[in-house]
């Protein structure tokens, strides 16, 4: 029985003695010019070293409080409010690091929880997403919460931009989704032993996935008609593309997005009973018009070789495509 009252009593020491430090305020006018910054050392009901930063404006009312504990085994998490002048908590956010400072879990008030494992996959309660996906972002916050944390082991607690509000820090908070579906018109001229041939109707679809903020691939695919002497002549495109955007894709207001691609892939060509397939490759560019968050209108325009087999001349093609394009 003693033993317990030493230990509860040794517990309540380390909490009420040794768990406060430096909780003297200093001027900070991030909340006016009366404003203070209190940095309070302490340790939680495991132990575990915390540190508060509270940010009050010029009534005295706490605006800001962050607060960094560090687990036993290594590991950081940071919580973030908004608060107003009664007390009311009106943003949140929770970010948990591994021991590497890492960022693994993002949680913020109203929005789906973040979670990054091994292979930085991450998941949601509407889906399974991908960190890398929205990189810039991403990135941006792990570096200041980075430069945060150490400023509070050098002893100075700087946080950057303090009146920036908790809803508003987030990996996802950027313009780049997942994925692009394209789906439109397509036009197509061949030119094959000095003979030329345009094919005015044709259809044309792609996915293309992201692989960082500039670089993705994905499929690429296109179909061509038209009638010669009551025979159709069919010329079909299956690639693989690999596409480089130009540009911050973190930018929301951004409206243009430039790109250049390969595509490597076959080609199909169809005309009554003769039939012909060969290995195709091509280069283009393209240029993305943005209307919204996922709607756009997607142009580009190619130039593909296609080695037949039943040819010994290589097919040259020119193809311009023009449509719709859905982001998720």
């Amino acid at each position: 029985m003693k033993k317990l009252v030493l230990i509860a009593m040794f517990a309540w020491f380390c909490q009420a003695v040794i768990g406060q430090t430096d909780a003297n305020p200093v001027p900070d006018k991030s909340y006016g010019e009366k404003g203070t910054k209190t940095v309070t050392k302490s340790l939680d009901k495991s132990f575990n070293p915390v540190t508060t930063i509270e940010y009050k404006d010029n009534d005295g009312y706490t605006r800001k409080r962050i607060t960094w504990t560090k687990s036993s085994d290594g590991k950081y998490k940071r919580e973030e409010e908004d608060l107003s002048p009664g007390g009311k908590t009106t943003c949140s956010n929770t970010a948990e690091f591994d021991a590497n400072m890492r960022l693994v879990v993002f949680k913020q008030r109203k929005e789906p929880t973040l979670i990054r494992g091994a292979r930085g996959e991450m998941s949601t309660g509407d889906g399974k997403y991908d960190f890398y996906w929205f990189p810039a972002a991403a990135e941006a916050t792990e570096k200041k919460y980075q430069d945060e944390l150490k400023s509070i082991e050098e002893n100075n607690a700087t946080v950057a931009d303090p009146t920036r509000s908790a809803c508003s820090v987030s990996p996802s908070s950027t313009c780049q989704p997942k994925a692009r579906l394209f789906a439109g018109y397509s036009y197509l001229n061949s030119s094959i032993g000095g003979q030329s041939e345009s094919f005015p109707l044709g259809v044309a679809a792609s996915a293309v996935f992201n692989i960082t903020s500039h670089i993705s691939a994905g499929v690429n695919a296109s179909y061509h008609t038209k009638k010669i002497n009551d025979e159709n002549l069919i010329n079909s495109f299956l690639f693989a593309e690999g596409k480089y955007t130009f540009g911050k894709v973190k930018n929301c207001s951004r409206t243009f997005a430039p790109d250049l691609h390969i595509l490597v892939g076959l080609a199909n060509e169809k005309y009554g009973k003769s039939k012909g397939s060969g290995f195709a490759y091509g280069v283009g560019a393209g240029l993305d018009i943005r209307l919204s968050k996922r709607l756009g209108i997607g142009t580009q325009a190619d130039l593909i070789y296609v080695d037949f087999k039943n040819s010994e001349e290589n097919a040259k093609f020119y193809r311009a495509c023009l449509g719709m394009k859905y982001g998720y």
